[in-house]
């Protein structure tokens, strides 16, 4: 079987079902760009009978399901195989640990690494906090898909037709949030038992958003079930390391970035924060409905037992009308329930002095002591906090 591995698995997990429906006919694909086609070799897409499988396989796939992920495609051939990359495929040796059970099937002889698979062998040239990164993005509430060339010419006709307009704004069968006042978790089904479909979100400008809202595709406990059964590999420690700094229930990049820094232990720069509920159900009583103009909100990040409660105010991922982001008298609702609102954007974020004011704010509300501020510790946590807000993660 040729296996999906490294960023290509990475990509494949990240796409939209929406996207590997429909299949790009060759001939727009080979068509040069200027004249709206992708440019491609056909060569690439017509190999030789006689080719290696895994050419054969690909050659005809990266066209259809395999629409979201950019060439050339990173993937596992058996030993014996030969092991020459080219535009299509970059070949890799399988790790000596990999079983069956490792592999998710996605027919006719390709498989793609599983969640947990795929994140040990990132951790062997990715750091805990980028491995970290991509745990609570598949933990949470949405996802990234940067749009490959490919995916562009299915994308594109279904914004001009209003398409995905339609599937952005609709009201029912959406995630509103990730566990209710209890703390459960959501179930992510709709009304028929069926699993929540992705949803793209729109920009400002009504462009298309990287950021699609879906059900978590992997828990917590799945990721760490493997660590227990998986023998120790170039790649477990920093798969240990970012399973510790993993939550589960984000709904946007800022709040996994958030996430990261105040509930990270101090020697990595973290604030070691008690780790809150993220995205929780908050019912109002009659009174906070009259303030609030709906029956709940939903806090980003909610120290249930102390009252309190952190907004994060990342720009446009924060639009959907049961979000936390659209006011409305919320806040005045929350404060009379005996809340203490907090809210923090990027430009804070950024900011030594106003981040750590904040920070100071939200440990008097849940009765902690906050980070004694050597200078050691203000230099790692500066650190963290830039390095959460660069371009080159793995889950940028």
């Amino acid at each position: 079987m040729v296996i999906i591995c490294d960023i290509s698995a990475w990509q494949y997990w990240r796409c939209p079902p929406l996207v590997r429906k429909g299949k790009t006919p060759i001939d727009i694909a080979c068509a040069p760009k200027e004249q709206g086609g992708l440019g491609l070799d056909r060569k690439l897409l017509t190999p030789r009978t006689n080719a290696r499988e895994a050419d054969l396989l690909l050659s005809t796939r990266i066209l259809s399901d395999l629409k979201g992920i950019e060439l050339p495609v990173h993937v596992m051939l058996d030993r014996t195989a030969p092991q020459r990359s080219n535009n299509l495929v970059t070949c890799h040796r399988p790790p000596d640990w990999l079983a069956r059970e490792h592999i998710i099937d996605i027919g006719n002889g390709l498989g793609v690494l599983s969640i947990p698979a795929m994140l040990e062998t990132l951790g062997r040239r990715f750091g805990p906090f980028d491995i970290a990164g991509a745990m609570n993005e598949l933990c949470g509430t949405y996802t990234l898909f940067h749009q490959t060339a490919q995916a562009k010419l299915l994308l594109n006709p279904l914004l001009e037709n209003g398409t995905i307009k339609k599937l952005a704004t609709r009201q029912t069968d959406i995630i509103r949030f990730f566990c209710d006042e209890s703390g459960k978790k959501a179930s992510f089904t709709t009304k028929k038992g069926k699993e929540l479909p992705w949803q793209p979100t729109l920009t400002k400008s009504a462009t298309l958003d990287n950021l699609w809202k879906r059900p978590p595709l992997v828990t917590l406990d799945e990721l760490e079930i493997f660590t227990s059964r998986h023998p120790r590999s170039k790649g477990s420690v920093v798969y240990e390391t970012a399973f510790n700094l993993a939550r589960e229930g984000l709904a946007s990049p800022f709040e996994t970035q958030l996430a990261m820094v105040l509930t990270a232990p101090s020697h990595l720069g973290g604030e070691e924060l008690p780790i809150p509920s993220f995205n929780r159900k908050i019912a109002f009583t009659e009174a906070a409905r009259k303030l609030a103009g709906g029956k709940y909100c939903v806090g980003d990040a909610v120290w249930h037992e102390s009252r309190a409660v952190l907004e994060a105010n990342g720009y446009d991922y924060h639009t959907d009308d049961d979000g936390f982001y659209t006011k409305s008298g919320r806040t005045s609702a929350l404060q009379s329930l005996g809340y203490t609102v907090h809210e923090i954007n990027y430009a804070q974020f950024k900011d030594q002095i106003q981040y750590e004011a904040i920070v100071r704010s939200i440990c008097s509300s849940i009765g902690i002591d906050e980070q004694t501020r050597t200078k050691t510790f203000k230099e790692r946590n500066g650190a963290l906090r830039k390095y959460l807000l660069g371009k080159n993660r793995l889950w940028s």
